[in-house]
């Protein structure tokens, strides 16, 4: 019975890790958004990590501003793409890369518009002259970078 039950456990557990997945296909540029948390100079090359999960705080299931928006418009990204979900003065496109909001999932002959992502459409940042790209707004950066983002390296 105990065996039952932990297979139970362990096939629901994968379910979860393997149920958010699916939406990348939803999102221009999902597997390549920077990690707002990470930034590591070599020389004058800055590093760059990108998350896993664009519409979450690190690994936990809470949902950021873009993660909100993004259930809200059912991952309709002719809705989402104009919106500034994290409310920073960049709307969500800009962010990721689609800056005339062109890109359609269905259509991959869109990708010929993309960019590269300049921040992250969930958390407030702001540019830094310094580093010469986005970082999260000072206010925000404790509560924020001390989560764990999942990542891809």
């Amino acid at each position: 019975m105990a065996d039952k039950r932990f297979l139970v456990t362990l096939i629901c557990f994968i379910g979860l890790c393997v149920a958010y997945p699916p939406f990348r296909e939803y999102i221009p540029n999902s597997l390549r958004v920077p990690d707002p948390c990470y930034t590591r100079m070599i020389g004058r090359k800055t590093q760059l990590r990108y998350v896993q999960a664009v519409g979450h705080y690190g690994v936990s299931s809470d949902r950021n501003p873009f993660g909100r928006d993004f259930k809200r418009t059912r991952g309709n990204w002719t809705i989402l793409c104009r919106m500034d979900s994290d409310k920073d003065g960049v709307y969500n496109g800009y962010e990721l890369g689609d800056t005339h909001c062109r890109w359609n999932k269905n259509d991959p002959r869109t990708r010929r518009y993309l960019r590269v992502p300049y921040s992250h459409p969930g958390i407030a940042e702001t540019f830094s002259n310094k580093t010469r790209r986005y970082e999260v707004v000072p206010q925000l950066r404790m509560a924020i970078c001390s989560r764990n983002f999942p990542l891809i390296s």
